[in-house]
């Protein structure tokens, strides 16, 4: 429904990378963060304001070793980020879950 897409959509806005764990990781540091087989990805193709197509693409990686998150990464880049599981719960249920739109 449309309802549960703009709800995921608000929880996408709400996101704020608070953290950088690591700027440029090694390969090893990528795998450790669960980066080889991340257990969610999320891509958004949306139209900017501009009118131009603009994709945002955000990987999930395994939890942060305190448990208080996940480590992130956006888009190509491999710098690693980390997440609260507040803000991440909503978006891996959709992951587990899927979304359906009828």
């Amino acid at each position: 429904s449309i309802e549960r897409v703009e709800a995921l959509l608000e929880d996408l806005r709400a996101l704020v990378l608070s953290k950088c764990v690591d700027y440029d990781p090694s390969d090893e540091a990528l795998s450790i963060c669960g980066f080889d087989l991340p257990p969610a990805a999320i891509t958004v193709n949306y139209t900017s304001n501009t009118g131009s197509d603009e994709t945002l693409s955000l990987t999930i990686g395994a939890q942060v070793l305190d448990g208080s998150g996940r480590y992130v990464r956006l888009g190509d880049s491999t710098t690693i980020y980390s997440l609260p599981t507040a803000a991440l719960d909503p978006l891996m249920r959709v992951a587990a879950n899927g979304l359906d739109i009828t």
